[in-house]
């Protein structure tokens, strides 16, 4: 017998939660069946862990029970699996999210792991009816787009990290750790999405804030109707370029009637947010793993590097070839001088990401992707 059911691998398209909680299952001779049942099995195997355990285990405990936890939460509550920079979490209901491992940890940590474990899913509950921290905090916060009348909604999330139908993205964590002052806070952030309020801020200061930004197909195809009001170009097949302005805990692309106000060139701002780049980009460096060289930074520009001027030049030097490169989601970068891998690699992390850009493969030859489309 399998030691997942079919109806658990389905609710993980990515395969990272399955992959887990298979080897966990697998160690443990056991089989997770979904709802009550398979609730009482990681039960079972929670408590018999925090008895038996001195506790130098429980790091590979919490990433394969964790892993259970989250199968066993998505199927429940019809949610999905998701991955950004790294985390894993659990999308249920509406707005709420879920940390299984959090859970799990949580749980093994209390003098009594089985009534811990026990009010851990009844916190889960609580976050799937919409009545959770994080759920509540998006709540506010979309009360806040309809009460200012905020031309925009939520359009993807994770945890209190949400991005809007126009692509702006809001950190909301000082909506959920403000408590009572949370709903002005939300209104706050909403008032400052209002048009008006743009308009009072200068273009020149705004300039200051803006980096680039790189999207895929999917993305503006996402934001319909709205994509055509941003300031973006083409700049490869499936590749777009943008200009994202970041204002402490939200951050926003640059409208193409803001530069026609400001009688800007997209190519001149586009210039200049690759010099701001340039100059983060300072200290990275790719890391080898097997054929292929990694830049993972984690800072949402990293997809955007693909654009960096002296980047082909580099990359061939690294490589001892032409250098094929990819650029999966925002915080990824790949390069190889097999094509054919590198393409397996970044359809793999296009899947899995929450912030895909494009799963296609590109090469620095002037034919499909230009090193310096832009020259700072």
């Amino acid at each position: 017998m399998a030691v997942l059911p079919r109806e658990l691998e389905c609710v993980d398209p990515g395969g990272r939660f399955v992959a887990a909680a298979r080897a966990f299952l697998a160690r443990r001779g056991a089989t997770l069946a979904p709802g009550a049942r398979g609730v009482r099995t990681l039960t079972s195997l929670l408590v018999e862990h925090a008895c038996e355990d001195d506790g130098s285990g429980d790091d590979a405990f919490v990433e394969g029970a964790g892993a259970c936890l989250g199968l066993l939460l998505a199927h429940a509550f019809r949610g999905e699996t998701r991955a950004r920079e790294g985390q894993h979490r659990v999308l249920v209901g509406e707005l709420g999210t879920i940390d299984p491992f959090e859970l799990v940890a949580r749980a093994l940590e209390a003098d009594d792991p089985r009534e811990a474990f026990a009010r851990a899913l009844e916190a889960a509950e609580a976050e799937a009816r919409g009545e959770g921290p994080i759920a509540s905090a998006l709540r506010t916060f979309a009360a806040a787009l309809d009460e200012l009348g905020v031309p925009h909604r939520i359009a993807d999330r994770f945890e209190l990290a949400v991005t809007l139908d126009d692509g702006t993205e809001i950190d909301l964590s000082r909506v959920a750790e403000a408590r009572e002052a949370g709903p002005a806070i939300a209104r706050h952030l909403a008032r400052m999405l209002l048009p008006q309020e743009d308009a009072r801020a200068s273009f020149a200061e705004t300039k200051e804030r803006i980096l680039p930004r790189v999207v895929g197909d999917a993305f503006l195809t996402r934001l319909g109707a709205s994509a055509a009001a941003l300031a973006t170009t083409r700049v490869a097949e499936g590749l777009h370029l943008g200009l994202i302005a970041h204002f402490g805990d939200r951050a926003r692309f640059l409208r193409r009637d803001e530069l026609v106000v400001a009688g800007e060139r997209f190519e001149d701002v586009a210039a200049l947010a690759f010099s701001r780049l340039l100059r983060r980009s300072q200290d990275l460096a790719f890391r080898r793993e097997g054929e292929t060289f990694v830049l993972a930074s984690r800072d949402g520009l990293d997809a955007a590097r693909i654009l960096l001027p002296g980047l082909a030049r580099a990359l061939a030097g690294m490589l001892g070839a032409v250098p094929y490169v990819a650029a999966p989601h925002r915080d990824l970068l790949l390069a190889s001088a097999d094509p054919e891998a590198l393409a397996k690699e970044a359809e793999d992390a296009y899947r899995r990401a929450p912030h895909g850009v494009s799963p296609r493969v590109y090469r620095f030859d002037g034919e499909r992707l230009s090193p310096r489309p832009f020259s700072p």
